[in-house]
Protein backbone atom coordinates (compact mmCIF):
# COMPACT_ATOMS: atom_id res chain seq x y z
CA UNK A 1 0.00 0.00 0.00
CA UNK A 2 1.07 3.25 -0.41
CA UNK A 3 1.46 5.17 2.23
CA UNK A 4 1.58 8.91 1.92
CA UNK A 5 4.51 9.30 5.24
CA UNK A 6 6.38 5.58 4.54
CA UNK A 7 9.80 5.87 6.63
CA UNK A 8 12.73 4.74 5.26
CA UNK A 9 14.63 2.11 6.60
CA UNK A 10 17.78 0.56 5.48
CA UNK A 11 19.61 -0.02 2.24
CA UNK A 12 17.58 -1.80 -0.54
CA UNK A 13 18.96 -3.74 -3.22
CA UNK A 14 16.28 -1.82 -5.67
CA UNK A 15 14.75 1.67 -6.32
CA UNK A 16 11.32 1.77 -4.71
CA UNK A 17 8.52 3.30 -6.31
CA UNK A 18 5.41 3.66 -4.61
CA UNK A 19 1.89 1.56 -5.33
CA UNK A 20 -0.48 3.91 -7.29
CA UNK A 21 -3.84 3.67 -5.16
CA UNK A 22 -5.20 7.03 -5.79
CA UNK A 23 -6.04 6.66 -10.02
CA UNK A 24 -8.98 5.53 -12.12
CA UNK A 25 -9.99 1.97 -12.18
CA UNK A 26 -8.92 1.43 -15.71
CA UNK A 27 -5.16 2.17 -14.67
CA UNK A 28 -5.44 0.31 -11.64
CA UNK A 29 -6.19 -2.49 -13.03
CA UNK A 30 -3.49 -1.69 -16.01
CA UNK A 31 -1.20 -1.04 -12.91
CA UNK A 32 0.01 2.07 -14.18
CA UNK A 33 0.36 5.51 -13.31
CA UNK A 34 -3.24 7.46 -13.64
CA UNK A 35 -2.99 11.27 -14.12
CA UNK A 36 -6.03 11.62 -12.35
CA UNK A 37 -7.45 13.81 -14.74
CA UNK A 38 -11.46 14.41 -14.23
CA UNK A 39 -13.94 13.23 -15.00
CA UNK A 40 -11.94 11.00 -17.39
CA UNK A 41 -8.31 10.97 -17.14
CA UNK A 42 -6.02 11.70 -20.32
CA UNK A 43 -3.26 8.68 -20.03
CA UNK A 44 -7.16 6.52 -20.69
CA UNK A 45 -8.23 8.66 -23.39
CA UNK A 46 -4.46 9.79 -25.56
CA UNK A 47 -4.41 6.09 -26.40
CA UNK A 48 -8.44 5.14 -27.11
CA UNK A 49 -9.11 3.36 -24.10
CA UNK A 50 -12.43 3.76 -22.00
CA UNK A 51 -12.03 5.53 -18.68
CA UNK A 52 -13.82 3.74 -16.09
CA UNK A 53 -13.59 7.17 -13.83
CA UNK A 54 -12.95 6.93 -9.90
CA UNK A 55 -13.66 4.98 -7.11
CA UNK A 56 -16.05 7.14 -4.71
CA UNK A 57 -15.31 7.88 -1.26
CA UNK A 58 -17.09 9.03 1.75
CA UNK A 59 -17.85 12.48 1.83
CA UNK A 60 -15.77 14.74 4.45
CA UNK A 61 -13.92 11.71 5.50
CA UNK A 62 -10.88 13.45 4.10
CA UNK A 63 -7.87 13.82 6.39
CA UNK A 64 -4.91 16.01 6.55
CA UNK A 65 -2.03 14.19 6.93
CA UNK A 66 1.30 15.79 7.99
CA UNK A 67 4.92 13.57 7.96
CA UNK A 68 6.65 13.10 11.12
CA UNK A 69 9.77 11.58 9.22
CA UNK A 70 12.83 13.48 10.54
CA UNK A 71 14.29 16.16 8.40
CA UNK A 72 11.74 15.97 5.36
CA UNK A 73 9.43 18.85 6.73
CA UNK A 74 6.05 19.12 6.38
CA UNK A 75 4.39 16.68 3.65
CA UNK A 76 0.84 17.43 3.32
CA UNK A 77 -1.31 15.42 1.32
CA UNK A 78 -5.72 15.10 1.36
CA UNK A 79 -6.58 12.16 1.21
CA UNK A 80 -9.29 8.96 2.11
CA UNK A 81 -9.34 5.88 3.97
CA UNK A 82 -10.59 4.37 1.54
CA UNK A 83 -7.49 2.40 0.53
CA UNK A 84 -8.09 0.24 4.08
CA UNK A 85 -10.48 -1.69 2.41
CA UNK A 86 -13.66 -3.09 4.26
CA UNK A 87 -12.05 -1.95 7.43
CA UNK A 88 -12.44 1.71 6.34
CA UNK A 89 -16.08 1.80 7.68
CA UNK A 90 -14.53 1.41 11.48
CA UNK A 91 -12.42 4.23 10.65
CA UNK A 92 -14.56 6.14 9.81
CA UNK A 93 -17.62 5.45 12.29
CA UNK A 94 -14.21 6.42 15.03
CA UNK A 95 -13.90 9.65 12.84
CA UNK A 96 -17.50 10.56 12.68
CA UNK A 97 -18.80 9.18 16.24
CA UNK A 98 -16.85 8.04 18.37
CA UNK A 99 -13.48 10.23 18.33
CA UNK A 100 -15.80 13.38 19.43
CA UNK A 101 -16.86 11.14 22.97
CA UNK A 102 -13.88 10.08 23.59
CA UNK A 103 -11.82 13.06 23.45
CA UNK A 104 -11.61 16.20 25.64
CA UNK A 105 -11.30 19.87 25.38
CA UNK A 106 -7.29 19.34 26.26
CA UNK A 107 -6.73 16.28 24.40
CA UNK A 108 -9.07 16.41 21.17
CA UNK A 109 -5.65 16.61 18.88
CA UNK A 110 -4.56 13.33 20.19
CA UNK A 111 -8.27 12.04 19.33
CA UNK A 112 -8.96 13.99 16.13
CA UNK A 113 -5.76 14.42 15.12
CA UNK A 114 -2.64 12.43 15.69
CA UNK A 115 -4.57 8.79 15.92
CA UNK A 116 -5.69 9.60 12.34
CA UNK A 117 -2.53 10.97 10.56
CA UNK A 118 -0.56 8.03 11.94
CA UNK A 119 -3.09 5.45 10.68
CA UNK A 120 -1.92 6.11 7.52
CA UNK A 121 1.70 5.57 7.99
CA UNK A 122 1.82 3.01 10.96
CA UNK A 123 0.40 0.05 10.53
CA UNK A 124 0.54 -0.56 14.46
CA UNK A 125 -1.98 3.00 15.01
CA UNK A 126 -4.11 1.62 12.00
CA UNK A 127 -4.31 -1.74 13.44
CA UNK A 128 -5.23 -0.57 16.89
CA UNK A 129 -7.54 2.24 15.73
CA UNK A 130 -9.89 -0.50 13.64
CA UNK A 131 -10.05 -2.90 16.86
CA UNK A 132 -11.39 0.72 18.41
CA UNK A 133 -13.67 1.99 15.84
CA UNK A 134 -14.88 -1.59 15.70
CA UNK A 135 -15.92 -1.51 19.68
CA UNK A 136 -17.33 1.91 19.71
CA UNK A 137 -19.62 0.78 17.36
CA UNK A 138 -20.35 -2.23 18.77
CA UNK A 139 -20.80 -1.48 22.46
CA UNK A 140 -23.49 0.59 24.17
CA UNK A 141 -20.84 1.42 26.63
CA UNK A 142 -21.93 0.00 29.94
CA UNK A 143 -19.60 -2.28 32.10
CA UNK A 144 -22.27 -4.34 32.59
CA UNK A 145 -22.44 -4.83 28.85
CA UNK A 146 -18.78 -4.75 28.58
CA UNK A 147 -18.27 -7.53 30.91
CA UNK A 148 -20.96 -9.92 29.55
CA UNK A 149 -19.54 -9.89 26.27
CA UNK A 150 -15.84 -10.02 27.85
CA UNK A 151 -15.47 -13.86 26.86
CA UNK A 152 -18.56 -15.17 24.79
CA UNK A 153 -18.94 -13.09 21.58
CA UNK A 154 -17.42 -14.33 18.44
CA UNK A 155 -16.96 -10.63 17.61
CA UNK A 156 -14.04 -10.43 19.31
CA UNK A 157 -12.31 -12.79 17.02
CA UNK A 158 -12.50 -9.28 14.83
CA UNK A 159 -11.11 -7.78 17.74
CA UNK A 160 -8.43 -10.13 18.62
CA UNK A 161 -7.20 -10.23 15.08
CA UNK A 162 -6.52 -6.52 14.58
CA UNK A 163 -4.95 -6.05 18.42
CA UNK A 164 -2.64 -8.90 17.62
CA UNK A 165 -1.43 -7.28 14.08
CA UNK A 166 -1.14 -4.23 16.30
CA UNK A 167 0.93 -5.53 18.74
CA UNK A 168 3.10 -7.49 16.13
CA UNK A 169 3.69 -4.33 13.65
CA UNK A 170 4.95 -2.37 16.78
CA UNK A 171 7.28 -5.18 17.63
CA UNK A 172 8.67 -4.56 14.24
CA UNK A 173 8.54 -0.59 14.37
CA UNK A 174 11.03 -0.83 17.02
CA UNK A 175 13.30 -1.60 14.26
CA UNK A 176 13.99 1.65 13.26
CA UNK A 177 14.67 4.29 15.65
CA UNK A 178 13.37 7.14 14.50
CA UNK A 179 10.11 8.26 16.20
CA UNK A 180 9.69 5.12 17.46
CA UNK A 181 9.11 5.62 20.81
CA UNK A 182 6.14 7.91 19.88
CA UNK A 183 4.63 5.29 17.50
CA UNK A 184 4.61 2.90 20.76
CA UNK A 185 3.04 5.55 22.83
CA UNK A 186 0.29 6.36 20.60
CA UNK A 187 -0.27 2.49 20.11
CA UNK A 188 0.18 2.46 24.01
CA UNK A 189 -2.84 5.18 24.84
CA UNK A 190 -5.13 3.37 21.89
CA UNK A 191 -4.33 -0.17 23.45
CA UNK A 192 -5.43 1.40 26.97
CA UNK A 193 -8.49 3.02 25.55
CA UNK A 194 -9.24 -0.95 24.25
CA UNK A 195 -8.75 -2.00 27.28
CA UNK A 196 -11.26 0.53 29.49
CA UNK A 197 -13.84 -0.38 26.78
CA UNK A 198 -13.22 -3.96 27.46
CA UNK A 199 -13.71 -3.31 30.97
CA UNK A 200 -9.98 -5.03 31.34
CA UNK A 201 -8.38 -3.09 33.86
CA UNK A 202 -5.36 -5.39 34.41
CA UNK A 203 -4.74 -5.00 30.56
CA UNK A 204 -5.06 -1.47 30.55
CA UNK A 205 -3.07 -0.57 33.26
CA UNK A 206 -0.41 -3.30 32.44
CA UNK A 207 -0.33 -0.74 28.77
CA UNK A 208 -0.41 2.22 30.69
CA UNK A 209 2.79 1.30 32.94
CA UNK A 210 4.45 0.36 29.77
CA UNK A 211 3.97 3.85 28.09
CA UNK A 212 5.20 5.42 31.78
CA UNK A 213 8.15 3.58 31.27
CA UNK A 214 8.64 5.20 27.40
CA UNK A 215 8.95 8.66 28.60
CA UNK A 216 10.77 8.05 31.35
CA UNK A 217 13.17 6.65 29.01
CA UNK A 218 12.72 10.19 26.88
CA UNK A 219 13.42 12.44 29.91
CA UNK A 220 16.01 15.09 29.24
CA UNK A 221 15.94 14.24 25.52
CA UNK A 222 18.56 11.40 25.26
CA UNK A 223 20.46 11.16 22.12
CA UNK A 224 19.36 8.71 19.94
CA UNK A 225 23.25 7.22 19.91
CA UNK A 226 23.01 6.34 23.56
CA UNK A 227 19.24 5.91 24.54
CA UNK A 228 18.24 2.79 25.97
CA UNK A 229 14.45 3.36 26.19
CA UNK A 230 13.87 1.51 23.31
CA UNK A 231 15.47 -2.28 22.99
CA UNK A 232 16.53 -3.82 20.37
CA UNK A 233 13.47 -6.00 18.05
CA UNK A 234 15.31 -9.54 18.90
CA UNK A 235 14.79 -8.73 22.57
CA UNK A 236 11.31 -8.04 22.27
CA UNK A 237 10.97 -11.11 20.33
CA UNK A 238 12.30 -13.06 22.57
CA UNK A 239 10.79 -11.22 25.70
CA UNK A 240 6.89 -11.17 24.12
CA UNK A 241 4.95 -14.05 22.71
CA UNK A 242 1.85 -12.75 20.99
CA UNK A 243 -0.46 -15.70 19.41
CA UNK A 244 -3.94 -16.37 20.00
CA UNK A 245 -5.40 -16.12 23.39
CA UNK A 246 -7.48 -19.12 24.34
CA UNK A 247 -9.52 -17.12 25.65
CA UNK A 248 -11.63 -14.17 23.75
CA UNK A 249 -11.69 -12.29 26.93
CA UNK A 250 -7.98 -11.56 26.08
CA UNK A 251 -6.11 -10.95 23.23
CA UNK A 252 -2.43 -9.87 24.54
CA UNK A 253 -2.24 -13.59 26.15
CA UNK A 254 -0.74 -13.44 30.13
CA UNK A 255 2.76 -14.71 28.92
CA UNK A 256 2.81 -11.40 27.02
CA UNK A 257 0.88 -8.99 29.90
CA UNK A 258 4.15 -10.33 32.31
CA UNK A 259 6.48 -8.86 31.15
CA UNK A 260 6.81 -5.03 28.91
CA UNK A 261 6.65 -5.21 24.84
CA UNK A 262 8.82 -1.96 25.56
CA UNK A 263 10.92 -2.32 28.37
CA UNK A 264 12.05 0.52 30.77
CA UNK A 265 15.11 0.96 31.94
CA UNK A 266 15.39 3.38 34.13
CA UNK A 267 12.07 3.66 37.29
CA UNK A 268 9.34 5.92 36.09
CA UNK A 269 10.12 9.02 38.52
CA UNK A 270 7.09 11.15 37.80
CA UNK A 271 9.58 14.43 38.21
CA UNK A 272 11.68 13.41 35.80
CA UNK A 273 9.46 13.23 32.92
CA UNK A 274 10.00 15.74 30.00
CA UNK A 275 7.28 18.08 31.08
CA UNK A 276 5.67 19.75 28.15
CA UNK A 277 7.02 23.17 27.35
CA UNK A 278 4.72 24.96 25.06
CA UNK A 279 6.78 27.03 22.55
CA UNK A 280 8.63 23.58 21.89
CA UNK A 281 8.90 21.89 18.39
CA UNK A 282 7.98 17.99 19.58
CA UNK A 283 4.10 18.67 19.61
CA UNK A 284 3.56 15.20 19.58
CA UNK A 285 5.48 14.85 22.78
CA UNK A 286 3.78 17.84 24.19
CA UNK A 287 0.51 16.05 23.26
CA UNK A 288 1.34 12.73 24.48
CA UNK A 289 2.61 13.73 28.25
CA UNK A 290 -0.26 14.75 29.30
CA UNK A 291 -2.40 12.48 28.32
CA UNK A 292 -0.25 9.80 30.51
CA UNK A 293 -0.05 12.28 33.43
CA UNK A 294 -3.64 12.44 33.70
CA UNK A 295 -4.10 8.70 33.19
CA UNK A 296 -1.93 8.40 36.50
CA UNK A 297 -4.80 9.05 38.58
CA UNK A 298 -7.17 6.21 37.07
CA UNK A 299 -4.46 3.79 38.20
CA UNK A 300 -3.69 5.47 41.36
CA UNK A 301 -7.29 5.31 41.95
CA UNK A 302 -8.20 2.19 40.70
CA UNK A 303 -5.24 0.59 43.27
CA UNK A 304 -2.29 0.50 41.20
CA UNK A 305 0.76 0.25 43.32
CA UNK A 306 2.87 2.87 41.86
CA UNK A 307 4.73 4.05 44.75
CA UNK A 308 7.79 1.89 44.10
CA UNK A 309 8.32 3.89 40.72
CA UNK A 310 6.36 7.18 41.00
CA UNK A 311 7.79 9.13 42.49
CA UNK A 312 5.08 12.04 42.41
CA UNK A 313 4.82 13.13 46.38
CA UNK A 314 5.89 16.71 45.26
CA UNK A 315 3.78 18.92 42.55
CA UNK A 316 5.74 20.76 39.95
CA UNK A 317 7.40 23.90 41.16
CA UNK A 318 6.47 25.65 38.03
CA UNK A 319 2.89 25.85 39.88
CA UNK A 320 4.66 28.08 42.78
CA UNK A 321 7.26 29.68 40.56
CA UNK A 322 4.98 30.86 37.63
CA UNK A 323 3.55 34.16 37.51
CA UNK A 324 0.29 32.99 36.14
CA UNK A 325 -1.70 30.40 33.68
CA UNK A 326 -2.21 31.96 30.03
CA UNK A 327 -4.21 29.53 29.52
CA UNK A 328 -6.41 26.76 30.02
CA UNK A 329 -4.58 23.65 29.18
CA UNK A 330 -1.76 25.17 31.68
CA UNK A 331 -4.09 25.39 35.00
CA UNK A 332 -5.62 22.04 34.05
CA UNK A 333 -1.89 20.20 33.78
CA UNK A 334 -1.02 22.05 36.86
CA UNK A 335 -4.50 20.38 38.71
CA UNK A 336 -3.62 16.82 37.64
CA UNK A 337 -0.32 16.62 38.29
CA UNK A 338 -1.61 18.01 41.98
CA UNK A 339 -3.70 15.50 41.81
CA UNK A 340 -1.68 12.92 41.34
CA UNK A 341 0.59 13.83 43.89
CA UNK A 342 -3.11 14.05 46.81
CA UNK A 343 -4.06 10.94 45.66
CA UNK A 344 -0.64 9.27 46.29
CA UNK A 345 -0.37 10.82 49.79
CA UNK A 346 -3.82 9.82 50.73
CA UNK A 347 -3.19 5.97 49.58
CA UNK A 348 0.05 6.05 51.93
CA UNK A 349 -2.04 8.18 55.09
CA UNK A 350 -4.83 5.51 53.96
CA UNK A 351 -2.13 2.90 54.84
CA UNK A 352 -1.00 4.08 57.72
CA UNK A 353 -4.36 4.45 59.39
CA UNK A 354 -5.25 0.91 58.72
CA UNK A 355 -2.19 -0.14 60.53
CA UNK A 356 -2.77 2.21 63.45
CA UNK A 357 0.05 4.37 62.72
CA UNK A 358 -0.05 7.49 63.48
CA UNK A 359 0.61 10.80 61.35
CA UNK A 360 4.22 12.05 61.44
CA UNK A 361 5.68 15.23 61.44
CA UNK A 362 6.44 14.84 57.57
CA UNK A 363 2.82 13.55 56.86
CA UNK A 364 1.90 16.88 58.33
CA UNK A 365 4.55 19.05 56.10
CA UNK A 366 3.57 17.53 53.07
CA UNK A 367 -0.61 18.05 53.51
CA UNK A 368 0.63 21.61 54.51
CA UNK A 369 2.62 21.77 50.94
CA UNK A 370 -0.52 19.76 49.07
CA UNK A 371 -3.02 22.53 50.25
CA UNK A 372 -0.63 25.52 49.80
CA UNK A 373 -0.27 24.04 45.89
CA UNK A 374 -4.07 23.76 46.03
CA UNK A 375 -4.80 27.40 46.78
CA UNK A 376 -2.36 28.97 44.66
CA UNK A 377 -3.36 26.78 41.67
CA UNK A 378 -7.66 28.51 42.53
CA UNK A 379 -5.96 31.70 42.95
CA UNK A 380 -4.31 31.69 39.84
CA UNK A 381 -7.37 30.17 37.77
CA UNK A 382 -9.01 33.05 39.20
CA UNK A 383 -6.85 35.35 37.89
CA UNK A 384 -7.01 33.41 34.33
CA UNK A 385 -11.14 33.58 34.70
CA UNK A 386 -10.98 37.82 35.40
CA UNK A 387 -8.45 37.77 32.36
CA UNK A 388 -10.05 35.46 29.48
CA UNK A 389 -13.43 34.87 28.38
CA UNK A 390 -14.16 31.64 27.43
CA UNK A 391 -16.36 30.10 25.01
CA UNK A 392 -19.26 26.99 25.83
CA UNK A 393 -16.58 24.41 25.52
CA UNK A 394 -13.90 26.04 27.60
CA UNK A 395 -16.31 27.03 30.05
CA UNK A 396 -16.84 23.08 30.39
CA UNK A 397 -13.64 22.03 30.54
CA UNK A 398 -12.90 25.41 32.90
CA UNK A 399 -16.08 22.94 35.51
CA UNK A 400 -14.13 19.89 34.88
CA UNK A 401 -10.73 20.78 36.60
CA UNK A 402 -12.55 22.88 38.97
CA UNK A 403 -14.43 19.26 40.16
CA UNK A 404 -11.27 17.75 40.62
CA UNK A 405 -9.49 20.42 42.24
CA UNK A 406 -12.26 20.47 45.18
CA UNK A 407 -12.47 16.87 45.26
CA UNK A 408 -8.74 16.48 46.25
CA UNK A 409 -8.77 19.40 47.88
CA UNK A 410 -11.32 18.22 50.17
CA UNK A 411 -9.78 14.66 50.83
CA UNK A 412 -6.23 16.02 51.68
CA UNK A 413 -7.33 18.73 54.06
CA UNK A 414 -9.42 15.60 55.61
CA UNK A 415 -6.31 13.18 55.46
CA UNK A 416 -5.04 13.25 59.05
CA UNK A 417 -8.38 13.68 61.14
CA UNK A 418 -9.53 9.94 61.99
CA UNK A 419 -13.16 11.64 62.82
CA UNK A 420 -15.72 11.62 59.82
CA UNK A 421 -17.14 14.57 61.20
CA UNK A 422 -13.98 16.62 59.68
CA UNK A 423 -15.70 16.99 56.19
CA UNK A 424 -18.78 18.35 57.38
CA UNK A 425 -16.56 21.52 57.41
CA UNK A 426 -16.38 21.12 53.44
CA UNK A 427 -20.17 21.51 52.72
CA UNK A 428 -19.34 24.56 50.57
CA UNK A 429 -17.12 22.62 48.49
CA UNK A 430 -19.31 19.62 48.08
CA UNK A 431 -22.02 22.21 46.68
CA UNK A 432 -19.31 23.78 44.01
CA UNK A 433 -18.50 20.14 42.90
CA UNK A 434 -22.19 19.72 42.15
CA UNK A 435 -22.98 22.91 40.60
CA UNK A 436 -19.77 22.25 38.17
CA UNK A 437 -21.08 18.54 37.22
CA UNK A 438 -24.28 19.84 36.58
CA UNK A 439 -22.42 22.40 34.50
CA UNK A 440 -20.61 19.56 32.69
CA UNK A 441 -23.69 17.62 32.16
CA UNK A 442 -25.46 20.28 30.45
CA UNK A 443 -22.83 20.75 28.12
CA UNK A 444 -22.30 16.64 27.12
CA UNK A 445 -26.71 16.49 26.80
CA UNK A 446 -26.49 19.82 24.27
CA UNK A 447 -23.82 17.83 22.22
CA UNK A 448 -24.31 14.26 22.25
CA UNK A 449 -22.87 12.39 19.79
CA UNK A 450 -23.44 8.55 18.43
CA UNK A 451 -21.47 5.77 19.74
CA UNK A 452 -20.70 4.08 22.69
CA UNK A 453 -21.75 6.24 25.90
CA UNK A 454 -18.14 6.18 26.82
CA UNK A 455 -15.30 8.36 27.30
CA UNK A 456 -11.40 8.00 28.03
CA UNK A 457 -10.91 10.24 31.10
CA UNK A 458 -12.57 10.63 34.52
CA UNK A 459 -14.34 13.87 35.06
CA UNK A 460 -17.30 13.79 36.72
CA UNK A 461 -18.45 10.32 38.55
CA UNK A 462 -15.44 9.75 41.31
CA UNK A 463 -16.55 13.27 42.54
CA UNK A 464 -20.15 13.02 42.75
CA UNK A 465 -19.32 9.78 44.35
CA UNK A 466 -16.85 11.32 46.92
CA UNK A 467 -19.77 14.10 47.64
CA UNK A 468 -22.89 10.83 47.79
CA UNK A 469 -20.75 8.93 50.21
CA UNK A 470 -18.52 11.17 52.30
CA UNK A 471 -21.15 14.73 52.69
CA UNK A 472 -23.26 13.88 55.14
CA UNK A 473 -25.73 16.81 54.24
CA UNK A 474 -28.99 14.88 53.28
CA UNK A 475 -30.00 17.08 50.46
CA UNK A 476 -26.46 17.07 49.21
CA UNK A 477 -25.35 13.66 49.06
CA UNK A 478 -29.06 13.44 47.34
CA UNK A 479 -28.72 15.34 44.89
CA UNK A 480 -25.00 14.17 43.78
CA UNK A 481 -26.86 10.88 43.34
CA UNK A 482 -29.19 12.34 41.55
CA UNK A 483 -26.99 13.26 39.01
CA UNK A 484 -25.14 10.00 38.52
CA UNK A 485 -28.83 8.63 38.10
CA UNK A 486 -28.71 10.68 34.84
CA UNK A 487 -26.08 8.35 33.29
CA UNK A 488 -23.32 10.18 32.61
CA UNK A 489 -21.00 8.23 30.12
CA UNK A 490 -18.59 5.38 31.70
CA UNK A 491 -15.79 7.25 32.54
CA UNK A 492 -12.24 4.79 32.46
CA UNK A 493 -13.55 2.14 34.38
CA UNK A 494 -16.11 4.08 36.26
CA UNK A 495 -19.99 3.24 36.11
CA UNK A 496 -21.98 5.70 37.08
CA UNK A 497 -24.86 2.65 37.25
CA UNK A 498 -22.66 1.14 39.73
CA UNK A 499 -22.08 3.98 41.88
CA UNK A 500 -25.49 4.58 42.51
CA UNK A 501 -26.47 1.46 43.88
CA UNK A 502 -23.78 1.53 46.45
CA UNK A 503 -23.70 5.24 47.07
CA UNK A 504 -27.52 4.75 48.03
CA UNK A 505 -26.41 1.80 49.56
CA UNK A 506 -24.05 4.22 52.12
CA UNK A 507 -26.65 6.46 52.90
CA UNK A 508 -28.77 3.73 53.69
CA UNK A 509 -26.24 2.51 55.77
CA UNK A 510 -25.23 5.80 57.56
CA UNK A 511 -28.60 7.40 58.12
CA UNK A 512 -30.33 5.11 60.63
CA UNK A 513 -28.64 6.88 63.19
CA UNK A 514 -28.50 10.73 63.08
CA UNK A 515 -27.84 13.49 65.49
CA UNK A 516 -30.79 14.77 66.97
CA UNK A 517 -29.70 18.38 66.74
CA UNK A 518 -28.19 18.31 62.98
CA UNK A 519 -29.83 15.61 61.73
CA UNK A 520 -26.87 14.10 60.06
CA UNK A 521 -25.56 10.74 60.69
CA UNK A 522 -23.28 10.24 63.67
CA UNK A 523 -19.85 9.87 64.17
CA UNK A 524 -20.50 5.99 65.30
CA UNK A 525 -22.33 5.29 61.50
CA UNK A 526 -20.04 7.19 58.87
CA UNK A 527 -18.15 5.00 57.01
CA UNK A 528 -14.50 5.24 56.52
CA UNK A 529 -14.60 4.14 52.69
CA UNK A 530 -16.54 2.54 50.32
CA UNK A 531 -14.66 0.59 47.37
CA UNK A 532 -16.36 -1.19 44.69
CA UNK A 533 -14.51 -4.30 43.76
CA UNK A 534 -13.03 -4.10 39.64
CA UNK A 535 -14.23 -7.22 38.78
CA UNK A 536 -17.98 -7.44 37.88
CA UNK A 537 -19.32 -10.78 36.16
CA UNK A 538 -20.73 -11.24 33.06
CA UNK A 539 -24.21 -11.08 34.64
CA UNK A 540 -23.66 -7.37 36.04
CA UNK A 541 -22.75 -8.69 39.80
CA UNK A 542 -20.33 -7.19 41.56
CA UNK A 543 -19.03 -6.91 45.10
CA UNK A 544 -18.57 -3.66 47.40
CA UNK A 545 -16.20 -2.87 50.49
CA UNK A 546 -17.54 -0.58 53.43
CA UNK A 547 -15.55 0.28 56.07
CA UNK A 548 -17.30 1.97 59.32
CA UNK A 549 -14.79 4.09 61.45
CA UNK A 550 -15.61 2.22 64.43
CA UNK A 551 -14.03 -0.59 62.43
CA UNK A 552 -10.73 0.82 61.62
CA UNK A 553 -7.93 -0.91 63.04
CA UNK A 554 -10.14 -3.98 64.00
CA UNK A 555 -8.95 -7.44 62.76
CA UNK A 556 -10.75 -10.01 61.23
CA UNK A 557 -10.49 -13.95 61.97
CA UNK A 558 -7.42 -13.93 59.31
CA UNK A 559 -5.31 -10.99 60.47
CA UNK A 560 -6.45 -8.55 58.13
CA UNK A 561 -8.07 -5.51 58.60
CA UNK A 562 -12.51 -5.90 59.56
CA UNK A 563 -14.50 -4.75 56.35
CA UNK A 564 -18.17 -5.55 55.56
CA UNK A 565 -18.81 -7.06 51.93
CA UNK A 566 -22.26 -6.96 49.71
CA UNK A 567 -23.02 -8.44 46.60
CA UNK A 568 -24.79 -5.74 44.33
CA UNK A 569 -26.24 -6.52 40.53
CA UNK A 570 -27.25 -3.78 38.05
Amino acid sequence: MALADSVACGAQTRRRTPKVKTGCRTCKIRRVKCDETKPHCHKCTSTGRKCDGYTSTSQNFNIQVCSHRPGSGPYNVTTAFADFGNNVRYLEFYHRCARPSLSSHFDSGFWSKIVLQMAHSESAVRHALIALGFLCQTEPGSMKHARAKFAVDDNYRFVLSHYNSAARALVERIADANHASEVALVTCLLFVCLEFLRGNYHTAFTHLRNGLGIIAGRRNEIPASSATSLPNRESIRRATKITRSKRLADPMPMEYLKRDYIAAPHPVTFHEFPRPKYNSTNTLMNTLVPIFIRGISSALMYGVNAEDNLDVLSPTPSLLHSHSFTNLMQAQQACYELRNSSILHLRTIGQQNLHGQPPTEKDYQRQDWLLRCHHIWLGKLRSLEQSTPFTEEEDSARSSIIISHYSTFILTACSLDMREIQSDTYLEQFKKILDHAKMVMNYRARNKTPGSHFTFEICVIPPLFLVATRCRCPATRRAAVAILAQDPPREGLWDAQQHVLVSNRAIQMEEHELDPVTGWPTERVRLTSCVISADMDRNGGFWASFLPTRWVGKLDGHGKQKILQEFFHV
